[in-house]
């Protein structure tokens, strides 16, 4: 998973999101969800959302990442969007 292996982080409390950071989740991508269901940011406390709302915007959070095991594998894209790729550090 190279140096990084977590994206993001889902809890329901705030030492959750102490928990993700320990581990350089992005602030942006911690989500706490309340007793009421609704999904905070972590990074807006002001923003909330629905299990519904999160399904609309999963595409953006969590971008598809082709792996090479696809159906095309010969694909052009499959060099630029490998795991090496995804996970190298910047240099």
């Amino acid at each position: 998973f190279g140096p990084k292996p977590f994206y993001a982080g889902f809890g329901n409390k705030p030492t959750d999101a102490v928990s993700y950071r320990a581990v350089d989740v992005p602030d942006s991508r911690i989500l706490i969800i309340n007793p009421q269901g609704e999904i905070h940011n972590e990074l807006n406390q002001a923003y909330a959302t629905s299990y519904d709302g999160l399904r609309e915007l999963v595409d953006l959070m969590f971008p598809f990442v082709k792996t090479g095991i696809e159906e095309n594998e010969d694909d052009e894209q499959t060099e630029d969007f490998s795991m090496y790729n995804f996970w190298k550090l910047p240099h």
